[in-house]
């Protein structure tokens, strides 16, 4: 297959990026990105001949050049970002020629509206196929199957600003947490914080709630269910910063979310001599019933972010590649098996766990 790779030379693009380089099921690489200089240095260390890798540049908000770039390629995969201001240009792009796509990307709003415009498509439209969404919902349905009713869904995001995010993926993050809410009545970043324990080595983290496609896909999959979604940093003074930026009203624009990006990655160097950490988790908390009795199942993962969702991403583009999967918006539990995903990222290492309650 012929894969068009957006957004190739961010973060989690690159990596992705690699892996994708490395599949024989990829016949040409297409790595594409608005740095004409990166996007060559790119391609030659992927493919030093420049026998399958090929790269572009171009911005993706030129029509013509993406309507063009999208034609050549079997499959369209996308870590471009913000993915609240490019996520929908690409994906009725695509759409409209009747090409696969897959993306990292996490935005409600946009979401609701590509459910709504693309209801009809032929072509298969695969939004959040990384870490969450992604990874999280496929431990949401891995914990929904094992009951026989869901009542309601947490997914919980736990994060260190020593990670890799990239640029795209920290103003996408502080994006959420500026909109805060997210389905719990009345709640919002700056005053319901709520500590949530995450798998080792990352821990207990505040978290706050916030938007995120987990609550319409998760609400779609499972009418009736409560769903909630909650995020935060590991790093506590980090987060109070955040928290204080969000009060200012510094989040709501993109002016000012650059601006505190700016902040946060002067303090990075200071951060990375905290001892530890790094490190990234998701849990899920599935409540509902199991043979008329309540029952409850939390399942979490940790890992370097760029495993967790580049690993993902690369899967999901192969697997939905090779076709098969129904046309118009889908989440990424609908179009791959949800437990033999998760056991071939557990084979590159990536590997959830159940997390059990223990009495003192």
């Amino acid at each position: 297959m012929k894969v068009l790779l957006l957004g190739a030379t961010g973060a989690l693009g690159a990596s992705c990026a690699i892996e994708l380089a490395r599949s024989d099921a990829v016949s040409e690489l297409v790595v594409a990105s608005r740095h004409a200089d990166d996007t060559q240095r790119l391609g030659r260390l992927l493919d030093p001949k420049g026998r399958r890798v090929r790269p572009i540049a171009f911005d993706i908000t030129n029509g013509p050049s993406l309507l063009s770039a999208v034609r050549a390629c079997d499959v369209v995969a996308s870590a471009a970002g913000p993915a609240h201001e490019l996520e929908a240009t690409a994906a009725r792009a695509c759409a409209s020629q009747q090409r696969p796509y897959i993306s990292l990307g996490s935005d409600d709003v946009v979401l609701e509206e590509l459910y709504e415009e693309l209801a009809g498509s032929r072509s298969v439209v695969v939004p959040g196929c990384g870490l969450s969404p992604g990874v999280t919902n496929l431990l949401v349905e891995r914990a929904a199957r094992a009951l026989d009713a869901v009542d309601s869904i947490s997914v919980s995001v736990g994060a260190s600003l020593r990670d890799d995010w990239g640029a795209a993926g920290a103003l996408d993050t502080l994006h959420d947490l500026g909109r805060g809410g997210g389905s719990e009545p009345g709640a919002h970043h700056s005053g319901t914080p709520r500590l949530i324990y995450c798998p080792e080595p990352v821990g207990w983290v505040e978290t706050f709630p916030c938007r995120h496609a987990e609550l319409i896909t998760l609400s779609r999959r499972h009418p009736g269910a409560l769903v909630s979604y909650r995020k935060g940093f590991t790093e506590r003074s980090a987060m109070d910063a955040i928290r204080v930026a969000a009060k200012a009203g510094l989040l709501r624009t993109d002016a000012g979310r650059r601006r505190v990006l700016a902040a946060v990655r002067a303090a990075t160097p200071a951060l990375r001599l905290i001892p530890g950490g790094g490190w990234t988790a998701a849990r899920v908390d599935v409540t509902g019933h199991r043979e008329d009795r309540p029952a409850s199942i939390s399942l979490g993962v940790t890992d370097k972010l760029v495993n967790l969702a580049s690993l993902t991403f690369a899967m999901s583009v192969l697997t939905v590649g090779e076709g098969g999967a129904p046309g118009g918006v889908r989440s990424l539990e609908e179009v791959v098996e949800p437990a033999q995903f998760l056991a071939k990222l557990g084979e590159r290492g990536v590997r959830s766990a159940r997390l059990e309650p223990e009495p003192l």
